[in-house]
């Protein structure tokens, strides 16, 4: 829970996640949720990390895949190890890939506000702004006190030339979390 609440923060947060997952899984290497969340905190990390860290990003997306699949391997219908799986798949433009994952996790796990916030993004990616913004706000509806939900409502309203609503909700996400 620790990791999990670490990687929602963001920033500083993806790093202590990452070791958290990693400390849970020597405990337990056949906790699904561990290997699904180790692999979530990995795709994400490149955009946390120091320019010359970013270097590194192939084998971030190498292991958050790795870690992905195993999360799958352990539990096949675990809706975070498909989620995991279908940003990897984003992040590496392997977008039908991405896209089975996401429609799994959206029928494994039809109220979980991850899903919906990371679908928006490939919605995005794909063109699909419209469907990307109403990704986006199902994700704060299901969980309005998530800022980085909130940033990516944000994303989605910018994306659609919405500037008046895209800073009330980015207001909204900085004063739950001003950092």
């Amino acid at each position: 829970m620790q990791a999990r609440s670490a990687y929602r923060a963001r920033g500083e947060g993806v790093k202590q996640s990452i070791e958290l997952y990693r400390k849970a899984l020597k405990r337990d290497p056949k906790f699904a949720p561990a290997w699904a969340g180790l692999a979530s905190s990995l795709a994400v990390l490149p955009w946390y990390v120091s320019e010359a860290e970013r270097a590194n990003t192939p084998a971030f997306m190498k292991e958050a895949e790795q870690a992905g699949k195993q999360a799958l391997l352990l539990a096949p219908d675990l809706p975070q190890g498909h989620t995991a799986l279908a940003m990897v798949y984003t992040f590496q433009w392997q977008w039908a890939l991405a896209e089975k994952h996401f429609k799994r996790a959206l029928v494994l796990a039809p109220n979980d506000p991850e899903v919906y916030y990371n679908y928006a993004d490939w919605l995005a990616a794909m063109g699909r702004l419209e469907e990307s913004l109403i990704s986006a706000s199902k994700a704060v509806a299901l969980d309005p006190l998530v800022p980085i939900f909130l940033n990516g409502k944000g994303n989605a309203l910018s994306r659609l030339g919405r500037a008046e609503e895209e800073v009330a909700v980015r207001q909204s996400a900085y004063a739950l979390a001003p950092q």
